[in-house]
This record gives structure tokens, C-alpha cells and sequence, in this order.
């Protein structure tokens, strides 16, 4: 019988079956029934942890550090990577990309660039018309455009991939839009150095999204848009380089468009305000005298 449990024991050894021994007892100095060397502990391995791992740390992960997870890093993540951010991406951002963006995007950054890191694609050299749906993620990174900007129709549904957009070195024509009820995506545009015109547009309510916007090299106009009811939208605009048309905006009280025109500094050919909301006791006369 003992010489059967001698043989079984050292098949155990061999990794051929599985064997606890019929005593209990193994043959090192301790007392864990296994078949190790170890010294005291009784988790049948040759280290003396406690725990049936071959490593020397008491976590029971299977690894040689003592976070107690089961990766290689010293973090207590589970990731895999040698950042404490619990993403397997290996950046230190809290996102499951690999861009090392801020945004938790699942592989794409604040400028929504597939995979670039945040604002790094420089100038498009070229004008950029959205004329498709998917057009529109073409300039995801870019921060200025050497041509001009047309975004018209029915389109655009998002210009969240316009986040890097500073500078447009054209003109900036906004449409005819049917699906865009603001301009959120340009939130960091800061100078166009041709016209911006916003034109027609039947879904547009308000211009936020142009917050950061600061000069106007050309023109401005901003006709036709029944839904808009306020110009808070351009709030940092400090100069236009040649006339201002605001017209036709049934929702606009005339008193924005003055007070716009009161703020910023226009080129010589003057101002046109008419046919926006008017109220004849607000105090803010129309100005035809750039019409």
C-alpha cells in the first residue's frame, strides 16, 4: 500500500493525475500535504506564502507583484498596463482609447479624429464643403482651413468633428441648414478672414457655438433666419472688416442687432438692420444706413 502511494505521489510530480496522498502528509519540511520544499507553509507549493501560487507574495494571483490583480504591473487595476487608470488603452487618460485625449471616446479624442491625438492634423489645405453626412468627419483634427467653409442643406447633422477648427482662412457661408438647431462644434473658431454669412437657415434658434469667434475679416451677414431669437452667440466678436447686414430675422429683436452693432468696430461700408423683430417703443430704432 505505501509503495502504490510512493508511485502515485510521484506521477503528481510528473503532472500525469492528481494525488493528495492517502496519509495527508507530504515529503518537505511542511505541513500543506503537497510535495514542495517549502518550509512551513501548507499551500503545496516550494515558497512559504501561504498560497498555492509559485510566486512569493501572499495575493494568489499568479504574479510577482502584490497588488492582487492578476496583470504584471504594480497598479491594482486589471488592465494590463503600467497606468492606474483601469483602461487596457496604456495612456493615462480615463478612456478606453488609445490617443491619450481626455474625452471618454472609445478610441477618438476631444476632436473626434479616429484615433489622432487631439488636434494634431495642422491646415486643410483646401476649401471644405459639407455637402454629405459623412463628409463631415474628414476634417476631424484639422485646426484651420487655407480655402473657405461652406456648410449648407440638409446634411450635417453633428459639426462636433469642427472641434479643432481656429482659423478659416476664406469665407464661412452657413445655409440653408434644415437640421442644426445651433453651431456647436466651432466652438474654437477664432478668426475667419473672409465674410461669414449665415444665411436662410430654417432649423438654426440661436448662433452658440460661435462663442469663441473674434474677428470677421470680410463681412457679416446674417439674414433670413426666422428661428433665431438672440446674437449671444457672438459675444467675443470685436470686429468686422467690411459691411453688416442683419435682415429679415422675424424672431430678432431689433434691440440684438443694435447692440451688436454698438459693440464691435465695422469697415466703412456701414450697417444694415431692418426687418428683424421690431418693437417701435424699445428704443432701438432700425439702421438703414448701410442698406
Amino acid at each position: 500500500m505505501a509503495q502504490a502511494i510512493r508511485i502515485a505521489c510521484m506521477m503528481i510530480l510528473a503532472g500525469l493525475i492528481g494525488c493528495s496522498g492517502a496519509s495527508g502528509k507530504d515529503h518537505d519540511a511542511g505541513t500543506d500535504s503537497g510535495m514542495g520544499q517549502d518550509a512551513a507553509a501548507a499551500d503545496g507549493d516550494a515558497d512559504s506564502d501561504g498560497d498555492t501560487d509559485t510566486d512569493v507574495d501572499t495575493d494568489g494571483d499568479g504574479d510577482g507583484d502584490t497588488d492582487g490583480d492578476a496583470d504584471t504591473d504594480a497598479d491594482t487595476d486589471g488592465d494590463g498596463d503600467v497606468d492606474a487608470d483601469g483602461d487596457a488603452d496604456g495612456d493615462a487618460q480615463v478612456d478606453a482609447g488609445k490617443d491619450s485625449g481626455p474625452i471618454p471616446d472609445a478610441g477618438m479624442d476631444a476632436c473626434l479624429d479616429a484615433g489622432f491625438d487631439a488636434c494634431t492634423q495642422g491646415i486643410w489645405d483646401d476649401g471644405f464643403t459639407v455637402g454629405d453626412a459623412s463628409m463631415v468627419q474628414e476634417i476631424a483634427g484639422h485646426t484651420s482651413i487655407s480655402g473657405s467653409l461652406a456648410i449648407t442643406g440638409m446634411a450635417p447633422t453633428t459639426l462636433a468633428p469642427f472641434d479643432c477648427l481656429r482659423h478659416v482662412a476664406g469665407d464661412v457661408e452657413i445655409d440653408e441648414l434644415f437640421n442644426l438647431t445651433d453651431l456647436s462644434g466651432l466652438d474654437h473658431l477664432k478668426t475667419i478672414d473672409g465674410k461669414l454669412h449665415i444665411i436662410l437657415n430654417f432649423s438654426l434658434t440661436s448662433l452658440h457655438g460661435l462663442e469663441a469667434l473674434e474677428s470677421v475679416g470680410g463681412s457679416l451677414m446674417i439674414s433670413d433666419n426666422s428661428g433665431i431669437t438672440d446674437l449671444d452667440g457672438l459675444a467675443s466678436l470685436g470686429s468686422v472688416g467690411d459691411f453688416a447686414w442683419i435682415t429679415g430675422n422675424t424672431g430678432l429683436p431689433t434691440c440684438d442687432a443694435t447692440a451688436l452693432r454698438d459693440r464691435i468696430t465695422f469697415g466703412d461700408a456701414g450697417v444694415c438692420i431692418q426687418g428683424n423683430l421690431h418693437d417701435p417703443d424699445a428704443g432701438c430704432p432700425e439702421d438703414t444706413s448701410g442698406c
